[in-house]
């Protein structure tokens, strides 16, 4: 699970609400319960009164729902399309570890990465200057290829 995953459907059991709704400035009420499966847990946010219905030991059916970090935390959001159903309580297998939302996760950094106060870019991929059909024999081996090794001032010929 990483904060990319979009739109999954999962069946959790609630192992630990939260003590009280969290506010938001818009008026909107948060709740956040650590919930489980086989492989771990995570923290869930619901919003507005759903989260109000929602106990300790209940099994829930969610689909529609993402991850998303938050101050590199990784929590599983409901979204107001989302559907959120209680199919059960207290018979379902969880695993409390890994906990997945004590994790602390650190975006990646996509096109440039720091090293020793040094901006290096991301390696170039591999290019092929390919002519057009009509100009291409392929009796002869193509020599103007140009491959770019990990080191990007030495590239490989």
């Amino acid at each position: 699970m990483n904060a990319q995953c979009k739109n999954f459907d999962c069946e959790v059991i609630v192992l630990q609400p939260d003590n009280e709704p969290t506010g938001t400035r818009d008026g909107d009420i948060v709740y956040k319960f650590l919930v489980a499966d086989r492989t771990g847990s995570i923290v869930l946010t619901v919003w507005g009164t759903k989260g109000s219905e929602i106990k300790n030991g209940d099994i829930l059916r969610l689909s529609g729902v993402h991850c998303k970090l938050r101050n590199g935390h990784l929590y599983i959001c409901t979204p107001s399309k989302c559907k959120l159903k209680r199919v059960g309580q207290d018979t379902l297998p969880f695993s409390e570890k890994p906990n997945m939302s004590e994790k602390e996760y650190v975006k990646p950094v996509l096109n440039t990465a720091i090293n020793n106060n040094n901006v290096v870019t991301r390696q170039q991929p591999y290019t092929f200057n390919r002519g057009h059909r009509s100009n291409n024999n392929n009796n002869q081996p193509r020599t103007n290829r140009i491959r770019y090794h990990h080191d990007l001032d030495n590239p490989v010929q």
